[in-house]
């Protein structure tokens, strides 16, 4: 079945293309399920604090089970080598009168040292994410040296990819399935401790209004003093 996810600008209005998250109706005598299903894929950042000093180090682990439930745990694919086209963005937050994704790219203000998967810069501020498949799991671990001291922000996302992917737990009844991926984001710390307060200090970009997402958290900002 063909799954698709497209990049969706996180700090605008999400307009989705499927209205319903499960929507199905009859064709004569072909009876067909659509489904558009949104996911979390899991980031953790250690340790999840406000403060570090130059030097320090954070820890980055992406971790994606092969078999996976949407966001609402209604149904579970299955993820068999995917690629799920992942970017980590590093930038030096300061600017009020720009939005988070205006602000400079700061990959120059730490150094990067790879474990497991690979983090690997492409432009001032962008990386692109190189997950291990290990047959069970999508993988990458990796840590940042912070080397200046600032307000700096990681933001990961997604870009357009295309993919082939099962439901494991399809509903029954139906001689057809058409499955989807729709608005979905990678979570970091599982939304909590992610010191979301420092983006809307020091950028234009002014989270939780009423029209922000309230369920997408796919960054993580954090403070470097001397």
């Amino acid at each position: 079945m063909d799954i698709k996810i497209t990049k969706f600008d996180f700090f605008r209005h999400v307009r989705l293309i499927v209205s319903l998250a499960l929507l199905s109706f009859s064709c004569g005598e072909d009876d067909t399920l659509y489904l558009s299903k949104e996911f979390n894929f899991p980031v953790t950042i250690t340790p999840a604090r406000e403060n570090f000093k130059i030097g320090d180090t954070l820890k980055i682990e992406v971790l994606i089970p092969k078999i996976m439930a949407d966001r609402e745990n209604s149904v579970q694919y299955l993820f068999e080598n995917f690629d799920f086209d992942p970017f980590l963005s590093i930038r030096e937050l300061g600017d009020k009168s720009k939005f988070l994704t205006n602000q400079p790219g700061a990959n120059d203000k730490v150094k990067i040292l790879n474990g497991e998967g690979e983090i690997l810069p492409f432009s001032e501020a962008g990386n692109k994410l190189i997950l291990n498949y290990t047959g069970s799991e999508y993988k990458l671990s990796g840590k940042l040296v912070l080397l200046n001291e600032g307000v700096f922000n990681l933001l990961f996302s997604t870009g357009e990819i295309k993919g082939k992917a099962a439901i494991i737990n399809p509903p029954p009844g139906f001689k057809k399935i058409i499955s989807g991926v729709g608005p979905s984001y990678f979570l970091v710390n599982s939304g909590i401790d992610i010191n979301q307060f420092l983006i809307n200090e020091y950028t234009n970009t002014k989270l939780g209004l009423p029209d922000s997402i309230d369920w997408a958290r796919p960054f993580f900002s954090f403070r470097v003093v001397r």
